[in-house]
């Protein structure tokens, strides 16, 4: 993981927790690293295959992932795009962020948070990001038809 990467999750993590302090923004590699036992009591050796960056919980219990991107690096492995598509099949908001410098960070928040907002708000006013269509897709199938 570059340190690119690291700093943009860091700083949309912190953005979305200034947003909503309540917010649960929970990073995939923490848990691997730290995640023995589930629950359930069962072993965990391995997170899911293509796992999104981050999994947040907002006040309410709204769930959403977020994968970040760098430079080049792209949702390109099959394991990344089946979970995304497992995710918009279940109508949880996924979104990827990509960035190519650190100068591109700020910005990135920025439209982060909104997107985030924009879910809150039923999928309107996304902020933006090549996922959102997707998401925005999944989140009306969810709620069925506008009126």
């Amino acid at each position: 993981m570059s340190g690119l990467h690291t700093l943009l999750a860091a700083r949309c993590a912190l953005g979305i927790q200034a947003e909503w302090p309540a917010a649960l923004v929970v990073d995939r590699q923490s848990i691997h690293v730290r995640c023995r036992t589930c629950s359930a009591g069962q072993f965990v050796t391995q997170l899911p295959t293509g796992g999104a960056d981050h999994y947040v919980i907002l006040p309410g219990g709204l769930h959403l992932e977020i994968e970040y991107k760098t430079a080049k690096d792209s949702v390109r492995r099959a394991g990344q795009r089946e979970w995304r598509e497992q995710c918009l099949r279940a109508g949880i908001p996924y979104r990827v962020v990509h960035v190519n410098t650190q100068e591109e960070v700020a910005a990135a928040v920025v439209d982060t948070v909104a997107w985030v907002k924009g879910v809150i708000n039923g999928g309107r006013d996304t902020g933006g990001g090549h996922q959102n269509g997707e998401a925005q897709a999944a989140i009306q199938a969810q709620k069925g038809p506008r009126r």
